[in-house]
């Protein structure tokens, strides 16, 4: 048996070096290449000088440094390690894969997020069932009915305070992330049940189960054999996945008997409520019987998928923005002008203008661009797509990529430091996203796609954007949150040798669920001198 599978991997080696061997040889574009290792050996020499913790999309990134004639859309064999991947670092290339014609999620996708979602989420779905599922849940997403939410974010935001003020008084270090996410399960499930989770503080047995999982689920680049084939994993899967859809379960049963005993006017405006009447509206006969168990089914994955994105991407945006701007004081003072002219001097006033008057938020220009300028230094995912029978891209210079058994790699981090589209990229610059079309500072289009773009984009963008525009509301005026790296690192010597930081940037990425800041982003916060 052993040879027969010895004899089997070198048939498939061989046809795929061949195959590759033919892509270069017809011109197309690539790193050196080597028949037995494929880029292995290249990519190996590439990673050594990057963090071995850091995130994958900066490997792309560090490619086209080193090799600046190598196209914006090339391939990069690392099979066996992986799957044969098709890299694209262009507006262009991402643009014919999410908009043109868009490519279904890479099956990838599905194995990752499965253990946390199940399998109905609206991220792994496709064609008609994606459609249909997405329609039903848009309304809760609707930008009118999210300023409904702003009482309740404001309130989980104002536990998020007392937890900073309790650190200010310690004076210690803590992770920054760990306390960021809890914030954000709570506003996920206010957002989307009503419901207080107390991520913050006492917790829940969802909270318990969700972040459970989220632990138990490896890190992609994990090296550690017994990490990645630990025999517990299936069995915490299934007992986490039991709690949290047992929970869910009554909560969505008793949102069903709410809306069986109230007027529409009288109902809530949560994503799960609003859901639940669409559904109704295209489904009358299930609306005096129990909750139809096909709506409670993909309700239960859509609302642990809302709550996945709450604890990464929402938190991870938060973080990298106040990272950003303690790092510079001209858009913090900037900042902290505008929200004064917006709310006031008294900060004691925020809380009731922010409930009061949620609209507001839609007068920070100056919040809006620091929040987009972190989301492109520090974009939360990249876009895997499968390649349907057939497909192929073309590079501005009419070069055809086939593309069929490829991984279609969209990589955001690359495409939003690409100098051909930002000037001075890697620098924090929110002022581009307030110039007109005519200043050389303005976006290129197609170029900024940390929610991606087309009909698969994130849901959730214009929530997970509110949320964080009010934690910096509430916050940055009270405290001033700066990174403790150099004291954690100095605390954990010799823990972790090797390459700490990304080009000097020690709060680089890396992927835990979706990019996230190391280590937690270990930091001290103090009260502001006002």
């Amino acid at each position: 048996m052993a040879a027969v599978a010895i004899f089997t991997f070198i048939v498939k080696l061989f046809k795929h070096r061949r195959r590759m061997l033919g892509l270069q040889k017809g011109g197309l574009p690539m790193p050196p290449y080597n028949i037995i290792f494929g880029h292995l050996a290249f990519v190996a020499g590439i990673a050594r000088k990057l963090p071995s913790d850091s995130h994958g999309h900066y490997l792309a990134h560090e490619i086209r440094r080193a090799l600046p004639d190598l196209p914006p859309i090339f391939y990069l064999d690392i099979w066996p390690m992986g799957p044969p991947l098709l890299v694209i670092t262009s507006p262009d290339g991402a643009y014919q894969i999410a908009q043109e014609n868009s490519q279904p999620k890479h099956d990838d996708v599905l194995s990752f997020l499965q253990p946390l979602v199940g399998k109905h989420g609206l991220v792994t779905m496709e064609g008609q069932e994606w459609k249909t599922w997405r329609g039903i849940f848009n309304p809760g997403f609707n930008a009118g009915y999210l300023l409904t939410l702003v009482p309740g974010i404001v309130d989980d935001t104002l536990t998020y305070c007392e937890v900073l003020r309790e650190h200010a008084r310690k004076g210690g270090i803590f992770s920054l992330g760990e306390t960021t996410s809890r914030l954000t399960i709570d506003m996920s499930g206010r957002a989307t049940l009503g419901s207080r989770l107390n991520a913050q503080r006492s917790g829940s047995e969802m909270v318990s189960a969700f972040r459970s999982q989220a632990k138990w689920m490896p890190a992609p680049n994990e090296s550690n054999l017994s990490k990645n084939f630990n025999p517990m994993r299936p069995i915490m899967y299934r007992y986490n996945t039991w709690r949290m859809d047992r929970f869910l379960s009554r909560e969505l049963d008793n949102h069903f008997a709410v809306y069986q005993n109230s007027s529409k006017g009288q109902r809530s405006k949560v994503v799960v409520d609003l859901a639940l009447e669409t559904y109704l509206s295209e489904n009358p006969n299930q609306s005096t019987a129990g909750m139809d168990a096909t709506f409670k089914s993909f309700t239960i994955s859509q609302i642990k998928l809302f709550i996945f994105a709450g604890y990464d991407t929402t938190a991870s945006t938060a973080i990298y923005a106040m990272h950003l701007l303690s790092l510079h004081r001209p858009a913090l003072d900037h900042l902290l002008a505008e929200h004064t002219s917006v709310f006031g001097t008294d900060l004691t006033q925020t809380v009731h203008l922010l409930t009061q008057q949620p609209h507001l938020l839609n007068r920070l220009p100056y919040t809006s661009a620091v929040l987009k300028e972190s989301l492109r230094l520090y974009p939360p995912v990249s876009n895997t797509r499968k390649a349907t029978p057939g497909f192929s891209l073309s590079s501005l210079d009419g070069t055809h990529f086939p593309a069929e058994g490829f991984l279609l790699w969209g990589v955001h981090h690359a495409i939003h430091r690409s100098a051909a589209h930002w000037p001075s990229p890697d620098t924090f610059i929110p002022e581009r996203w307030l110039v007109g079309p005519e200043d050389p500072l303005h976006p290129a289009k197609d170029a900024w796609r940390p929610f991606e773009k087309g009909p698969r984009n994130c849901i959730g963008q214009e929530l997970a954007l509110l949320e964080v525009k009010i934690i910096l509301v509430m916050v940055m005026r009270e405290f001033e949150v700066k990174d403790a790296y150099a004291e954690w690192d100095a605390s954990r010597s010799g823990s972790k040798a090797g390459v700490r930081d990304v080009r000097g940037d020690r709060a680089y990425q890396v992927l835990l669920g979706s990019a996230k800041p190391n280590d937690g982003y270990p930091c001290k916060v103090n009260l502001r001198e006002r």
